[in-house]
């Protein structure tokens, strides 16, 4: 029967996945977390996986936090989680704080130079292709690539040779260097407007410099070209939350909790007047704890309080008592005591 088969999923299913995640190491298990995690995905139903989901992007943020942007480790890791992370909203917020500022500062020391090329900062970087918002990179590109990219390909094909043979070897060999980097870009990425445009532009400053015209005309074009594309994917940040958004980002983020802990109070006070059986206070907490990005697991090594175990809700031990929740303020000399706080206060002191 139906009835079975859900408690089977909620009392024996679910807490052994918690139990395994809440143990999981990113940086020391042999085995993706993907691997065993996502064969649950079509037979859990979704408010026992969120609680998992946000277990999985806290314990990988905790493990970024130490990640070298040239370690391919953490786009393994990242990668086969995109497209779920997309459909639950949760994607662009994980890379945003612990993806790209280290992407950017990597981008910043791409050194492109064709007497002793060394592409790897660059493949580090667009190797995130498939897992970050086009506008992401594109701005990395933009930015830190490409203007180094055509002021070597400039200072080469300007540089004086001895004689025409000299000369036509040079251009042998510059056409030989657009290839390879062109063939380096993924070719998803060979469509990107920045991409197409600067290779585009390449090519016609190889041609003009083989028919001995100025390079200047398509510099200058090019110098155009790139403050478009730069306030194009600054309107493209905004609308994803970066840049001028940034400023109202806060208010509207302290505004959403708000509303998320008006409904977690709602649910509670539901689940206490019996309007939605089988829907306990505990469970409208994590359900809440997984929209707000914070990590609730059972605390085994505090065991219990007042007969209710003990939990992790982010950085903070709690427990729950009817539809009261108590929380553990540690003391400045040791130990501490618990008293009750709002849902309100929690967030804050979960994330501090």
């Amino acid at each position: 029967p139906r009835s079975m088969y859900m408690f089977v999923l909620t009392e024996v299913v679910s807490p052994r996945l918690k139990s395994e995640l809440s143990q999981w190491q990113p940086t020391k298990d042999p085995l993706p977390v993907h691997k065993w995690v996502h064969p649950w995905l079509d037979i859990l139903p979704p408010h026992l996986l969120e609680p998992m989901f946000t277990t999985v992007r806290s314990k990988l943020g905790q493990a970024l936090r130490q990640w070298k942007a040239k370690d391919k480790s953490a786009l393994i890791l990242i990668k086969p989680w995109t497209n779920l992370w997309k459909q639950t909203g949760d994607l662009w917020e994980f890379l945003a704080r612990f993806i790209l500022p280290k992407l950017r500062a990597l981008a910043t020391k791409i050194s492109v130079n064709p007497k002793k090329e060394d592409p790897s900062l660059f493949l580090a970087i667009v190797a995130w292709n498939d897992v970050l918002p086009n506008h992401a990179l594109d701005s990395m590109l933009l930015n830190d690539f490409f203007p180094k990219w055509i002021l070597a390909l400039k200072s080469w094909l300007e540089a004086p040779a001895e004689n025409d043979q000299k000369k036509k070897e040079k251009f042998k060999e510059v056409a030989k260097w657009y290839k390879g980097w062109k063939g380096l870009f993924p070719p998803a990425l060979l469509k990107h407007r920045v991409v197409k445009t600067h290779l585009k532009r390449g090519l016609e400053l190889m041609g003009a410099a083989v028919s001995g015209k100025s390079l200047d005309p398509i510099l200058k074009t090019l110098a155009g070209e790139f403050q478009q594309q730069k306030a194009a994917l600054r309107e493209q940040a905004a609308l994803a939350g970066e840049g001028s958004a940034a400023a109202a980002s806060a208010a509207a983020i302290s505004s959403r909790r708000k509303a998320e802990a008006k409904q977690l109070r709602a649910a509670a006070a539901r689940a206490a007047g019996g309007a939605a059986p089988g829907t306990s206070f505990k469970e409208a907490l994590e359900r809440f704890a997984a929209k707000v990005g914070v990590e609730f697991l059972p605390n085994p090594k505090k065991g219990y309080r007042d007969g209710s175990p003990v939990y992790l809700f982010g950085r903070c031990n709690i427990y729950i008592k009817g539809q009261v929740i108590y929380v553990h303020v540690a003391a400045a000399g040791g130990g501490g005591a618990w008293k009750p706080v709002a849902i309100d206060d929690l967030i804050s002191m979960a994330k501090k």
